[in-house]
């Protein structure tokens, strides 16, 4: 899984280098705001009189800021990669080195001036910001690097430390004592380890999330194609096993009279350009009333409403959406007749009641369905539009939720047997 990550992760390295420029380019923006600010800080200050002899750290914070600036130009190129990344961390690690220099030549104690003041901790800040290149050997790189530069500074200018008299021996040992600097040191060198393990870490999660995320999208974009994009977010947001849940819902079903004697007159592109057009029209009839689409059973369409999407009143759209899609088909006959290909006739059900919703199948194959006795109604309910003159027929469970505008369009046909139920439906058609 490990190697499976870091190949990810380079794969995708170009887009990780131009988001590390992003961060370095408003992170040298950051810096140089900062460095030309201390400086002119520093510069008033000295001029009013509050401090003195700090001509060295105001020219340091110009060259800081400058080298800022150049950062940020490289970043603004998106040029930081390679062995520039490498450039621009020698720049940084050895800012606080060019103090220690510059303090060596022109200040009567050299580099012990500030050897042990705020520009040491800076070393860290700049380790710290190599693990933006999720570059272990950079990191480790930057480590080796300021602890060498310190070290450095300060045996080269340590007899000045020893100089140093205090009758506290405690505080003496802190400002003079070889250990204490070379321990700071170590503690440089462990700090850019210690980066690159985190840098080693972080770039395994982010090739993990670059790689789940493609793979989500890959399955976005294929079974998308299948099932609706309400259920496909509710299927992928899901963490764990679903059992299901209960839900009080309207199904639809709808369905072609006789498609297969109408199909075995048609060429089979016909047939399935046709069928493709019909149900794409459906499908958006019962969308944009609030509905999902669960399935398509050949010719047939089963739709929810109320279960994925919460509606004010699921019967009523369900109603709304079956009357548009006899209104929409009567469009698509119109055209179908002017085309020479044959018209379609459906009929659709609606019961309302309570099913079980969730991912239903087997170990290796599931679906995202509601099953229960109210989708066997519904579909029985729908094969009687064959014999009534309605093409629409809801039950009562329909008709008791409806507001009076819509039981005005509903005609009370009876209690009709369903094959399968042993009690009796209340039944009444609709027409538009």
């Amino acid at each position: 899984m490990q190697d499976k990550s870091a190949n990810f992760f380079l794969q995708h390295s170009e887009l990780i280098t131009r988001s590390t420029n992003i961060t370095m380019r408003r992170g040298a923006f950051l810096c140089a705001l900062m460095g030309y600010s201390a400086s002119a800080v520093i510069y008033l200050m000295q001029i009013t009189g509050f401090i003195s002899l700090m001509e060295i750290p105001l020219i340091w914070a110009l060259c800081g800021a400058t080298i800022s600036v150049f950062v940020y130009i490289l970043a603004w190129r998106d040029m930081i990669r390679g062995m520039y990344r490498y450039i621009v961390t020698v720049f940084f690690i050895s800012m606080p080195t060019t103090l220690f220099i510059a303090a060596h030549f022109l200040l009567p104690s050299g580099a012990a001036t500030y050897i042990s003041g705020p520009a040491s901790y800076i070393y860290f800040f700049f380790i710290v910001l190599t693990g933006f290149f999720f570059n272990a050997r950079l990191s480790i790189f930057a480590g080796l690097l300021a602890a060498l530069q310190y070290s450095a500074a300060f045996f080269i200018d340590r007899g000045y430390l020893d100089q140093m008299r205090h009758p506290d021996a405690m505080l003496l040992q802190d400002f003079t004592s070889s250990s204490i600097y070379m321990f700071k040191g170590q503690m440089m060198l462990f700090s850019g380890i210690a980066m690159a393990v985190l840098a080693r870490h972080m770039r395994k999660l982010t090739g993990d999330i670059l790689r789940e995320e493609q793979e989500k999208q890959a399955i976005d974009r294929v079974f998308g194609q299948y099932v609706s994009k309400e259920i496909k977010e509710k299927i992928l947001s899901r963490t764990e096993e679903a059992a299901g849940e209960k839900k009080n819902v309207v199904i639809l079903f709808s369905d072609i009279r006789s498609f297969s004697s109408i199909s075995e007159g048609l060429a089979p592109e016909l047939t399935v350009r046709q069928l493709n057009e019909y149900l794409d029209c459906m499908v958006r009839c019962i969308n944009e009333n609030g509905g999902v689409i669960d399935k398509f059973i050949g010719d047939a369409v089963m739709a929810v409403f109320g279960g994925v999407l919460e509606l004010e009143n699921p019967c009523e759209a369900a109603l709304q959406a079956s009357l548009a899609m006899q209104r929409e088909l009567q469009l698509m006959n119109r055209k179908w007749w002017e085309e020479s290909l044959p018209p379609f006739s459906t009929g659709i059900g609606l019961h309302h009641g309570e099913v079980l919703q969730g991912s239903i199948g087997s170990k290796n194959r599931k679906e995202f369905t509601v099953i229960g006795d109210a989708v066997n109604t519904a579909s029985r309910i729908e094969s009687l539009t064959k014999d009534y003159p309605y093409p629409i027929l809801i039950s009562r469970e329909i008709f008791d939720r409806l507001s009076e505008e819509f039981q005005s369009k509903a005609v009370f046909l009876g209690e009709v047997a369903v094959k399968g139920k042993s009690k009796e439906v209340s039944l009444y058609g609709v027409r538009e």
